[in-house]
């Protein structure tokens, strides 16, 4: 069912769309490039901090775009046990970036 693919796609990226609290050190400690889904949809409006968007993306091709978003999942990959939700989670996240892309480019 579509509503059901949705739905599990949202569930994927909602764990993405913010990076984790300053509270969590030990993130900020082991992952040296922390990105988010938000972050990497800001650079590709061109805003930086809280300025306004410029409009003109920081991605000047597909690869630098893909490359952004691939920490996504490595960044979880590297901080979390293998096997842990959030690390085949992370898993799942990375076979969805791709696959669209893939399919943009061609």
């Amino acid at each position: 069912c579509a509503s059901s693919n949705k739905r599990r796609g949202l569930l994927i990226y909602t764990p993405f769309g913010n990076l984790p609290t300053r509270k969590l050190e030990d993130y900020y400690n082991v992952i040296r490039h922390p990105v988010s889904l938000k972050s990497v949809a800001k650079r590709a409006r061109g805003q930086h901090g809280r300025a306004p968007p410029t409009g003109n993306t920081d991605f000047k091709t597909w690869d630098m775009f893909e490359e952004e978003a691939s920490f996504i999942w490595r960044n979880a990959h590297d901080y979390n046990e293998d096997g842990s939700d959030m690390y085949n989670l992370a898993s799942e996240f990375k076979v969805s970036q791709f696959a669209p892309t893939a399919e943009i480019k061609d």
